[in-house]
């Protein structure tokens, strides 16, 4: 008797409740996707190289007073080299690895595709020492024919430590998430989208959940307020007809 009382008292709410499911259903599984973040996360930077037309000329012109002028080879092979990195240098990417877990992060291992040149690179790291670092430089190796820069450095990253790769180059931009990959042992890196938001969408990205829970509260008010109105009218009809 007390359960057929019970359904009895909900009945009215089972749209609700259906909607309640519903609605945190679909929230638990976005926040899985996409809030959550993974163990490693990818936050990759570009950035366009474009030097004005006045530096780029000087440059030409001082790499050809060199080669025209100067008595050795190397010198000449240097300038040389100058001239092509900056004329050949149109990226600028980071890649920040930061390790969001409670435990350390093994085996890594990036892979940026479609490269059309590497032409420096560099790192800087809130753990690593200074011989770590050059080993890990080590570890940096652009393949040509394959188009690909594959970094395999053997270290371990602590909880709440990061790495920046900073990669200078020509690099082929492609649509978010297609430009590198990134794994480790027991998982793969998740890319995270870094976006800047000002004024009201601001408001809206940095307290998203209260305002939820705000609206969700109102909802929740205004459906209680409407049943038991409507039960009212009921049972004021029913009074009426007897």
């Amino acid at each position: 008797m007390k359960i057929d009382q019970i359904n009895e008292a909900i009945k009215p709410y089972y749209t609700l409740l259906t909607m309640i499911v519903g609605i945190g259903g679909v929230f638990i599984g976005a926040y899985a996707l996409i809030i959550k973040p993974s163990d490693l996360q990818v936050i990759l930077k570009k950035e366009k190289i474009d030097y004005p037309v006045s530096i780029n000329q000087e440059f030409l012109e001082l790499n050809r007073y060199v080669l025209e002028n100067c008595p050795t080879d190397e010198t000449k092979l240097l300038s040389v080299s100058i001239s092509n990195y900056l004329l050949k240098t149109k990226d600028h990417w980071i890649v920040k690895l930061i390790n969001k877990s409670n435990k350390y992060i093994s085996g890594l291992e990036v892979r940026i595709p479609n490269t059309k040149l590497l032409t420096s690179y560099g790192i800087s790291s809130n753990f690593l020492l200074e011989e770590e670092k050059d080993k890990f430089l080590e570890k940096i190796d652009f393949q040509d024919k394959s188009g690909i820069v594959y970094i395999k450095p053997e270290i371990e990253i602590p909880s709440n430590s990061n790495i920046e790769i900073y990669l200078w180059g020509d690099f082929t931009d492609f649509n978010w998430g297609e430009n590198i990959h990134v794994k480790y042992s027991g998982g793969e890196g998740k890319l995270q989208r870094e976006v800047i938001s000002t004024g009201f969408k601001a408001y809206i990205t940095e307290f998203y959940i209260e305002i939820f829970l705000v609206l969700l509260i109102i909802f929740l008010l205004t459906y209680s307020v409407g049943i038991k109105l409507n039960e009212a009218n009921i049972k004021k009809i029913s009074g009426i007809s007897d």
